[in-house]
């Protein structure tokens, strides 16, 4: 995974433009390295994944949010049936776009976030393609609430004290 051929982007936007916060940034970040394990296990992508979180969320937070973040993609490939396109972590150029699946995903978790459950709804809808995502909703509700991660819930010094987009 570490070499890129730098496709296919389809209809990538440039991540600077998706309007993510530093922990939904961090989210995502954490979640490509998480894909890319599930894509190719030996490559061990995991443990950056992990580092990333305790880089982001201190020793104590990071481990466990990286835990729940891992427990939400689990629920997403239970309930989703097509491939799930996602940027090469390792690769500048690829890292530096978000992909359409990545946006759904993380519509998802904006709209949990900010207590939007219609917005939820329809990102859940375009995310499974019209499945049922009864448990990925679940999941992310769990996560959300557990941590105590909704927008009104933190600052971003509460939790975010680096800056997640640095290299390891």
């Amino acid at each position: 995974m570490s070499a890129c051929n730098h496709g296919p982007f389809g209809n990538r936007k440039l991540l600077v433009n998706a309007g993510l916060d530093p922990f939904e940034l961090a989210f995502l970040q954490i979640s490509r390295y998480f894909f890319a394990a599930f894509s190719d296990p030996e490559t061990r992508h995991w443990t950056t994944a992990f580092a990333l979180a305790k880089r982001s969320w201190g020793a104590i937070h990071g481990p466990a949010i990286a835990t729940g973040i891992v427990e939400v993609l689990d629920a997403m490939r239970i309930t989703r049936r097509e491939t799930f396109m996602f940027s090469n972590p390792v690769c500048p150029n690829c890292s530096a776009k978000i992909s359409d699946h990545e946006r759904h995903l993380m519509a998802c978790v904006v709209a949990v976030r900010k207590g939007h459950r219609a917005k939820l709804n329809a990102g859940a809808l375009m995310l499974f393609n019209g499945q049922e995502p009864r448990v990925f909703i679940a999941a992310l509700d769990a996560f959300i609430g557990g941590f105590g991660l909704g927008v009104l819930d933190y600052t971003s010094d509460d939790l975010v004290r680096s800056n997640p987009s640095r290299n390891l």
